[in-house]
């Protein structure tokens, strides 16, 4: 499952139970190096385990949604706004600044901050702190919109496992067919979940071929796309290159249902 696949980020997700698209985003961007060591205080918060706190009133519109942790890139730039008087150009500035590690450009930086905030009336010490949080998580932080498309595409694939596991898993397996050790990885994970497979064939019979004839098969790299009529019938489960595996017990082709059924 695209991005979400590994054992760690499964445990993250089971910890946290997220349900919406926005959580799944936020445990996207903090599961990498740097933010991972956040995670633990992420969920405790998500379960009111520990508590949301701001340093400032103006920062809970702008962490609001990640529970009072900075997540985001945007975030970083929305607070450099706000509190330092950034432009929102200046602001893009200061993130790439945090993200090098200058810092002679950051001791810079730092004082244009504290004098925007200090203009707008914010105290000293909490500005400094802010400051050194945002220059903290810069390093690392990922960029929103991207984890937002990722966390969207792993949506949408969770979803197809979960409703189509055998379309899913024979699309899956076609996908890596030039990569031996993911085919093993996957056709071990078929069979967890009672999903059986042919051998591999560069024997594609056609759709009119008798039902022994066309076991699904696991495809070879070199099969060309499946014909307009194995791809666009809803009834052509067994499409050698669409479908090459199937829940155990289920037919092979249609001729075979409407024989079964007699």
């Amino acid at each position: 499952m695209f991005q979400f696949e590994s054992g760690g980020m499964r445990d993250v997700l089971r910890r946290y139970k997220p349900n919406s698209v926005e959580h799944l985003t936020a445990l996207n961007a903090l599961y990498r190096p740097g933010p991972m060591s956040m995670i633990d205080d992420f969920i405790e918060r998500k379960w009111g385990r520990r508590e949301v706190a701001y340093l400032l009133p103006e920062l809970e519109p702008l962490l609001r949604e990640t529970l009072g942790v900075m997540v985001y890139q945007e975030q970083v730039m929305q607070i450099s706004n706000v509190i330092g008087g950034y432009s929102l150009g200046g602001a893009d500035l200061l993130r790439r600044a945090m993200g090098k590690k200058d810092a002679a450009e950051m001791e810079k930086q730092r004082e244009i901050f504290l004098k925007g905030a200090a203009e707008r009336k914010f105290p000293k010490a909490q500005a400094g702190e802010i400051f050194d949080q945002m220059a903290k998580f810069a390093g690392y932080g990922f960029n929103k919109s991207h984890s937002a498309a990722y966390s969207l595409l792993a949506y949408h694939t969770a979803w197809l496992k979960t409703h189509y596991p055998v379309e899913f898993m024979a699309a899956l397996l076609t996908s890596e067919t030039s990569k031996p050790e993911n085919v093993v990885k996957y056709i071990s994970e078929c069979r967890e979940m009672n999903i059986p497979s042919s051998r591999p064939t560069y024997k594609y019979p056609t759709p009119t071929s008798p039902p022994s004839s066309r076991r699904p098969a696991r495809p070879s790299a070199s099969v060309s796309q499946p014909s307009k009529t194995s791809a666009t019938t809803p009834s052509n489960r067994s499409s050698p290159h669409a479908l090459h595996c199937r829940k155990r017990g289920s037919p092979a082709s249609p001729a075979s249902t409407s024989s079964a059924k007699k």
